[in-house]
């Protein structure tokens, strides 16, 4: 089921930021420099206090790898990035 497979392959959503916490401090003193931007979707991937690799409130599959979007989490990210850009 959708539920046991987000237990399953997704992580409590603390665990997730302390992973990545390192990485992401070091991404946003290089996008203090002009110029450089850096977009953060992590918040975005987690429901709740969980991140898993389904988009949000669905079941679509949003990344299908460590480091890598599925159709439909370039669509839901696409607005967000936009966002951003402007």
């Amino acid at each position: 089921s959708h539920a046991a497979y987000t237990r399953r392959c997704g992580s409590p959503a603390n665990e997730s930021r302390a992973r990545i916490e390192a990485l992401h401090t070091l991404l946003a003193r290089v996008a203090a420099l002009p110029g450089v931007y850096f977009f953060d979707p992590h918040r975005l991937l987690c429901d709740g206090d969980v991140c898993g690799p389904f988009v949000p409130g669905t079941q679509s599959l949003a990344i299908y790898d460590d480091h890598h979007l599925s159709d439909a989490g370039s669509l839901y990210l696409w607005p967000h990035l936009c966002s951003f850009l402007h």
